[in-house]
């Protein structure tokens, strides 16, 4: 067969078998534990078990159940020889022999042709279309020698009857031997069986069902042909006995007689009860190895791969070597013992009957003894082991004694007996309870060719039992007690070392093993190497990662050769063979993502896996991606002088490498880094590196983030010298005490070196605390010190930051400080290089959240490339550096097989927490580990905690996951109701069952590691939440989801760009635009969502007061030093004074109240606006940017009247009322002041946000499009014309409902020219739990107007609940620029508290004046048009400009992902009057 199956063949394997494998599941350990027998197709078409051959099973059972014809043939050879040799002794070997020596040597003989002959036909007999015949021959031979020993009967023909002894002994147990290995296919072909794979594979059953019942049909065939086979062994036994009885003397020439009549007759019986067997067996697959393997040159293979292993499989060694030792007791001991009983009994026929029904018997009774234990007893498998191993123990006991005495130890008759039914006894439960702990220890002996070999061994005693038994027979001259001396002290090891087995410990890593490990067979098959979610192998282990270091380092980012396969199945000659020809290949960047470069594509999913979930296993569908470069050392690089590592910071999501043709390792864990040692594979000159990457492995699960798909060697890639002497590993602690103001250092470094910190005067050897005065380490005052780690062969420059992170009170603090988290999520994100980003985006991205007033970043869910680390050490943002885990997609199925909680990947998610936490230990900007994002609860992540408190007990732990934190040192919850967290502020929260966990949890701070969800518009809401942020010192704030839209750029076909998101890839199953969700649009232009974010959480509150403004200084270390603050006066919007304030300097938490200039008398509105902005410059921002503005209002505004009213007219269809026309018949204004208006009308539809949909269909969008807000109709009740006003009343309503709004438009004119409306609105039916979206009038407008005016709240967008960013002035813009380009097109543009505003064209200009304040939008299409679009390219301009004017707007809430709106911004239904008037 080919090293790789190719695609076909794959998809027939899963055809057939509806995944490629099947699950054993182990109630003890809930492990679903793989078998490969249960996938691979071993014959064309499936035979269905038939009844008739679960008949012929149980019959054959009978035949070979203790009733084989040969195990006579010993006896009668023993008796053979006895008449040709009476001295006992034979010439054999060049040398004499005793006659008991001489079998046992025969028997070891038969035993070694019988294990060569395995290896070399067993894959023949095994599977392949050779194995009937095999087993016709191996069957036939036998039934022939079985026979043959009829004339076998006279001395002389004692070498015939050692050679046919031989040969059917072989033949007789590889035949059966063959035969047993097809009882798993006839189970797993059952009519029953082959239902439920069906039921499986339709998703209506589980594995762990499907497993079960496995099990169940296993044991039922077992118990039947167990039940056949005691009754029917009875009854031919007593026909047998019979015989004996008839032909008995007590000669040895009569005595052979006996033993020839009985070999015939159980041949006669072997041939009948085996024939049905024989004629209806369907040549099952017996040993689970593909076809065509070779046992002779795979088996050293998995011999050395299971020694590579023996410290994993430790268990399941150490009970190997506790069977051999007992199966050699056991089976020399037996044939010793049988041997001296002959003498003994001077081959007394009737006393061997009476010997052999008392064994019979005694089986029977601890057989029956065995069930009772086990069911009355408990007793488990290791301990019904050890009592049986001890019995036969106690037996060779019985025969060491006879060394020193011949008063007892098989010297007597008597003794046989009491062997026999002791033994019986003994092998009863030994037999029973062995084969089970095998099951449990050995992961699948017939599968992986190493355990079936040490099982066979170990079964026959093959090479050592024999032989030892034969030397110390022959040493004894005779007395054969003195073998048992050997035999003891085996037997006393085997019980000790069976006592030391953890069963559960060896089920789990053989679990582990047989599921994982690749197979080193000439095939590949599942479980592949990429679907082992163990670590990667061939690493050293992690460290401490510092770039700056004087040892010399080459980069290997740039082009390399690539080759795209879409999936996995691939020759590795690229990698093996050096001289390997690429040219024909593409070139692609690395570090980067192969699909943004035209190879396959990106697919985006929040949380369902875009595959079936089947952990590990991964479609065969699996894009891959092979590298190719080649290098030169630089000069002066030494091979001889130390290591050179290779290093690689992230690669998704499984690679393998090779240097110079010679494999080096594998890694998994995309977003964690990786180093090789690879100095002894390479060479000065033309080097070749070879790297293999899957896009999908087992690492997939542990990967379900909400991002992206993006394969690739995505960071960079290095290769490091490390000289003799070179800094290992270092760990630099940095306290701080904010008692004594003093800061205490100690580097731990190997090997030992120096540190020296200048500015401190520090130079102390490493491992050596120094305590001295330093200034501390914070986010808003990043103080760093200098340092140098110096060892004797490399020196490497350090930043420290001083500073202390602890719990106290339930309350997180810094350098004794309560902390306030002002946060934002973090993915890392670059749209045209995806994860692949550079240092001058990272630093953009830091620049934009110190700008912003951000001072905390959660690395959501992977550590971030290592450089950003240093960007937030330097600027100042405090980190929650979370672990690269994520297994979102197990929740869709209920969260079973969840990595968290399986101990088969408990290794790989430590490693995955270990390389996190050793690579960024020594940033002083991280102040809290996370084990990572919604994987859920489980017990490896309390070992994850666990292993991070052991290694860094200085920074707290934090898991969201964990509900009830169990294992955490923080309650952490995500999108939590502001009503929920006031509770949790107050500790009153819903409790848990656990008393104590409550009580633990309860006593915690409290985190939202995620909320304000800034998907599209929004999010809403911030401002409640930062009030219960500094209301309650649990309450310690959170962290926005999340920083940035993870749009694509792409265009259309007529090349208009825009950006992409789930679901423009041609994905089968995507998440939408929910990746769409950030504070800044992809080119990291902020969002409205940011501006606002950013002044919720401003440092500076500045509120009026009476007699100016209150500032209080909300930074928790620094005073308000490093601001000015400023103020301006406006009247009417325009500037007409400014001056600065004296602001004293103000403690963190403190508020000053500061006057400002006296309001002189206005009869126009007039305000104060005070900003606070930077004093000088910073490393974040110039001199003068605005930090945080409040707004005082001197004046209020006067209402504008109208008066002189004029009267309408009426001409043919129209009405005239001033400057206004009316539709006559319908009473809509159709020109105003010149200009056609077109469907002037009340509007209450907005097109929704992602807000306004929700996470679910319970959004308030989608109630606003069930009840038909989206399609209202207007029905004219009434026009009337009275003495200087028109009145027009319409019912608006959407169709099938009776609920509406009557809207009664009243119309007056003066003669200056102004036009007013007075709308009222009154609600009609039953509006219970429906919101309104807006309430306004919408007037369509030429498409000529160009810009607006306005005095109100600007510049930006603003809403009920997203106004904080947004001050009263005079604005101005363009129609165009008062959109937001949201990705995802939805409402927004919204100006809110206008008082006037002033739309101008070409020709044209309209001024509208708002009783009460009012909001506007103004478009180029309408909402019909937006709701519509799904991208900004299908926005296209129209023939009108679409202008809304709103009475009130419903607010933006985050119901995308959390709550909605709060009740103080939702815009209900009810009775509204308002008023516009036109200039």
């Amino acid at each position: 067969m080919s090293k790789h199956m190719d695609d076909t063949k794959r998809q027939d394997v899963e055809k057939a078998t509806g995944r490629g494998h099947s699950a054993h599941y182990s109630h003890a350990t809930g492990l679903a534990v793989v078998e490969q027998s249960q996938i691979i197709p071993m014959t064309g078409e499936r035979k269905v078990t038939k009844r008739s051959e679960i008949v012929s099973y149980c019959l054959f059972y009978i035949a070979i159940t203790g009733l084989g014809p040969f195990n006579y043939m010993p006896a009668q050879l023993q008796n053979l020889l006895t008449q040709a040799f009476p001295s006992g002794f034979v010439e054999w070997g060049g040398q004499q022999k005793s006659i008991s020596a001489l079998i046992l040597d025969l028997n070891g003989i038969q035993f070694a042709v019988q294990l060569v002959l395995l290896l070399v036909i067993g894959p023949y007999a095994d599977y392949g279309t050779w194995r009937p015949y095999i087993l016709i021959v191996f069957t036939i031979v036998s039934w022939g020698v079985g026979f043959g020993w009829l004339g076998l009967e006279t001395p002389d023909k004692w070498q015939v009857a050692a050679g046919l002894y031989v040969v059917a002994t072989v033949c007789f147990n590889l035949a059966n031997t063959f035969y047993f290995s097809a009882f798993p296919g006839l189970v797993r072909d059952l009519p029953k069986m082959i239902e439920s794979e069906q039921e499986v594979r339709a998703g209506t059953k589980s594995a762990e069902q499907h497993a079960e019942l496995d099990m169940r049909e296993r044991s039922k065939l077992s118990n039947y042909s167990l039940a056949t086979s005691a009754f029917g062994s009875c009854a031919i036994l007593v026909l047998g006995l019979a015989i004996c009885f008839g032909i008995g003397t007590d000669t040895l020439a009569q005595n052979t007689k006996v033993y020839s009549v009985l070999i015939g007759y159980f041949t006669a019986v072997w041939v009948v009860f085996s024939m049905p067997w024989f004629l209806t067996e369907q040549y099952r697959p017996g040993q689970r190895i593909p076809k065509g393997t070779n046992y002779l040159l795979v088996g050293p293979r998995q011999l050395w791969q299971a020694v590579k292993s023996v410290w994993q499989l430790k268990w399941t060694f150490l009970y190997l070597l506790s069977f051999f030792l007992l199966n050699d007791v056991y089976n020399v001991s037996g044939t010793a013992v049988n041997l001296l009983q002959n003498d003994a009994i001077s081959f007394n026929t009737k006393q061997f009957t009476y010997l052999f029904i008392l064994a019979f018997g005694a089986q029977g009774i601890g057989a029956y003894g065995v069930a009772v234990a086990q069911r009355f007893l408990g007793f488990s498998a290791k301990t019904g082991c050890i009592f049986g191993a001890s019995c036969l123990t106690f037996t060779c006991l019985w025969g060491f004694i006879g060394i020193f005495t011949n008063k007892i130890g098989y010297h007597h008759v008597w003794e046989f007996y009491f062997y026999q039914a002791f033994q019986g006894v003994g092998v009863a439960s030994w037999n029973t309870y062995q084969n089970t702990v095998i099951s449990e220890v050995v992961p699948a002996p017939k599968m992986y060719l190493f355990f079936a070999l040490f099982y066979i061994v170990g079964k026959t005693s093959a090479f050592i039992g024999p032989f030892i038994a034969s030397a110390i027979i022959d040493d004894a001259h005779g007395n054969t007690s003195a073998a048992f001396w050997f035999l003891f002290f085996s037997g006393l090891a085997g019980v000790g070392l069976l006592a030391l087995v953890n069963i559960e410990k060896a089920k789990i890593a053989c679990a582990k093993y047989l599921l994982f490990r690749q197979h080193t067979m000439n095939v590949q098959y599942h479980p592949a190497e990429f679907e082992d979610p163990q670590p990667g192998r061939g690493s050293i282990p992690p460290r401490s990662w510092n770039v700056y270091s004087d040892s010399s380092k080459l980069s290997l980012n740039g082009d390399w050769r690539f080759r795209y396969s879409p999936t996995a199945y691939l020759d590795d000659d690229f990698a093996r063979i050096k001289t390997f020809d690429d040219s024909k290949w593409d070139m692609l960047t690395v570090p980067s993502h192969w699909v943004l470069h035209g190879y396959g594509h990106p697919e985006y999913q929040n949380v369902n896996f875009p595959f079936p979930v089947d952990a590990p296993f991964c479609p065969s569908e699996n894009p891959t991606g092979d590298y190719r470069r080649s290098f030169d050392l630089p000069d002066g690089w030494s091979l001889k002088n130390g290591q050179t590592l290779l290093r690689y910071d992230g690669i998704e999501s499984w690679s393998k490498t090779w240097v110079n043709g010679k494999e080096i390792g594998t890694t998994m864990g995309s977003r964690l880094p990786n180093e090789f040692d690879i100095t002894k594979y390479l060479k000065s000159k033309d080097n070749v590196i070879a790297v293999r990457v899957h896009k999908w492995s087992a690492g997939s699960y542990c990967e379900d983030q909400d991002e992206w798909w993006l394969p690739g060697i995505f960071r960079d890639v290095t290769l490091l010298h490390r000289p003799n002497g070179c800094v290992s590993d270092y760990f630099v602690h940095a306290s701080y005490d904010h008692h004594t103001g003093k800061g205490t250092l100690k580097v731990d470094c190997s090997p030992e070196g120096r540190i020296t910190v200048p500015e401190l005067d520090i130079d102390c050897a490493t491992g050596q605390s120094t305590t001295v005065s330093v200034i501390p380490w914070n986010a808003e005052a990043p103080k760093l010190y200098s340092a140098t780690l110096k060892t004797k062969g490399e020196t490497v420059p350090l930043k420290i930051g001083f500073r202390t992170v602890h719990i106290e009170d339930g309350v997180i603090k810094l350098n004794g400080v309560r902390l306030l988290l002002k946060g934002v999520n973090r993915h890392e994100f670059q749209p045209d290089k995806g994860r692949a980003m550079d240092a001058e985006h990272m630093l953009k991205d830091v620049l934009l959240m110190k700008q912003h007033n951000v001072n905390a970043v959660r690395t959501s869910h992977y550590p971030p490339h290592p450089h950003f680390l240093e960007l937030c050490d330097e600027y100042g943002l405090m980190v929650v550096d979370e672990c690269d885990l994520e297994t979102h997609g197990f929740g869709e199925n209920g969260w079973r097989h969840n990595p968290t909680d399986s101990d088969l990947w408990r290794d790989a998610l430590v490693n995955r927490v270990q390389r996190m936490v050793e690579r960024d230990k020594n940033h002083p900007s991280i102040i809290i580990w996370s084990m990572g994002n919604e994987a859920a609860e489980g017990r490896n992540i309390g070992d994850m905690a666990d292993w991070v408190r052991s290694r860094d007990p200085s920074r707290p732990i934090h898991y969201e996951g964990d509900r009830t934190s169990k294992y955490t040192d923080m309650y952490s919850r995500m999108y939590a109701s502001h009503h929920e967290v006031d509770l949790i502020g107050q500790r009153a929260e819903d409790p848990l069952e656990d008393k104590s966990l409550d009580a633990k949890r309860r006593a915690m701070p409290f985190v939202l590691c995620e909320y304000g969800h800034a998907m599209g518009n929004g999010p809403g809401g911030l401002v409640e939440y930062q009030d219960l942020f500094e209301k309650y010192s649990r309450c310690q704030g959170g962290f926005i989801w999340e920083w940035i839209d993870h749009g694509i750029p792409k265009k259309t076909a007529n090349g208009e760009s825009y950006y992409a998101y789930g679901g423009d890839f041609g994905e089968e199953v995507h998440d939408g635009n929910f990746c769409i969700d950030g504070l800044v649009f992809p080119n990291r232009d902020p969002s409205p969502g940011l501006e606002q974010f950013k002044h919720v959480i401003a440092p500076v509150r500045i509120r009026q007061v009476d007699g100016g403004v209150a500032i209080t200084n909300l930074q928790s270390f620094a005073d308000l030093s490093s601001f000015s603050f400023d103020w301006t006066k406006e009247i009417e919007g325009k500037a007409v004074d400014k001056g600065s304030l004296e602001v004293p300097s103000t403690a963190p938490g403190k508020t000053k109240v500061i006057k400002l200039p006296e309001c002189s008398s206005h009869q126009a509105e007039s305000w104060f606006t005070v900003t606070a902005t930077l004093a000088a410059d910073s490393p974040w921002a110039k001199k003068g940017h605005v930090v945080a503005f409040g707004q005082a209002q001197c004046a209020k505004a006067t209402q504008l009247s109208i008066g002189n009213l004029v009267k309408p007219s009426v001409s043919k269809n129209t009405i005239t009322l001033g400057p206004a026309s009316f539709n006559a018949a319908t009473g809509q204004l159709v020109e105003l002041k010149g200009i056609p208006i077109d469907s002037a009308k009340l509007d209450i539809w907005r097109a929704t946000t992602d807000n306004d949909n929700g996470g679910d269909v319970d959004g308030v969008g989608a109630t606003w499009l069930r009840v038909g807000l989206d399609r209202v109709h207007h029905r004219v009740d009434s026009v009337v014309i009275k003495d200087r006003s028109l009145t027009v009343t319409t019912f608006v309503a959407p169709a099938i409902y009776m609920r509406g709004l009557v809207t009664t438009y009243t119309w007056t004119a003066d003669k200056s020219g102004a036009v007013r409306v007075d709308i009222r609105v009154e609600p009609k039916d039953d509006w219970e739990g429906i919101y309104l979206p807006r309430v306004g009038l919408r007037l369509g407008l030429p498409k000529t107007m160009k810009s607006v005016k306005w005095f109100g709240l600007g510049p930006g967008e603003a809403y009920p609940d997203t106004r904080e960013a947004v001050r009263v002035s005079e604005w101005s813009s363009t129609i165009d620029n008062l959109q937001t380009p949201y990705v995802f097109p939805q409402e927004n543009g919204n100006r809110a508290d206008v008082r006037w505003l002033e739309v101008e064209g070409e020709s044209a200009r309209l001024k509208v004046h708002g009783d009460p304040l009012f909001n506007f939008t103004a478009r180029r299409w309408d909402s019909n048009q937006l709701q519509a679009a799904k991208h900004t390219p299908d926005l296209k301009p129209g023939d009108r400009v679409w202008l809304n004017l709103d009475h009130a707007v419903h607010g933006i809430g985050t119901n995308s992902c959390g709550p909605g709106v709060l009740p103080q911004h939702r815009l209900s239904a009810q009775k509204m009057n308002f008023s516009f008037t036109f200039q």
